[in-house]
């Protein structure tokens, strides 16, 4: 009996949490709404100043946002032909030319301009390297090169 009690009193203050959130997101859309109407004043301002021709504001209103109700999780994997994160390791290291530190392979795609998805680039380099043995050669203590 005193599971059920404590459950219903976590099931109640999730609820009243989710409440909450859901409140403060419907704020924030107003307030993000009203900033946009005055971002086209300024702009239509701007435009008569300037002499330019004026673009008509697009209003876009937000979805109410639902209380209590849940979404599907979202995939954060692309879709199409781009390039997987092994392949954009593969084509670094064979750019280097010579074998590199994990820090320095992450780093360096990094500065040439991959955009990593993963909260920690770092890991997700790691297990890629460390899981594909045919296509990266470890050389030494946390050197890889592509094989």
């Amino acid at each position: 009996m005193k599971v059920n009690n404590t459950l219903r009193k976590q099931q109640q203050a999730s609820t009243i949490d989710l409440k909450e959130r859901a409140l403060k997101a419907e704020q924030l859309l107003g307030e993000i709404e009203t900033c946009e109407q005055i971002l086209a004043k300024l702009n239509e301002s701007l435009s008569a100043v300037l002499g330019l021709g004026s673009t008509p504001a697009v209003e876009a209103k937000a979805p109410p946002v639902a209380v209590a109700q849940t979404a599907k999780p979202v995939s954060k994997r692309k879709t199409g032909r781009s390039a997987t994160l092994r392949n954009s390791i593969r084509d670094f290291l064979l750019q280097a030319g010579k074998p590199l530190r994990l820090a320095e392979i992450v780093k360096g795609m990094k500065k040439s301009g991959h955009v990593f998805t993963a909260k920690n680039p770092l890991r997700t380099t790691a297990k890629t390297l460390y899981a594909n043995k045919k296509v990266f050669k470890k050389t030494g203590p946390g050197l890889f090169k592509a094989g």
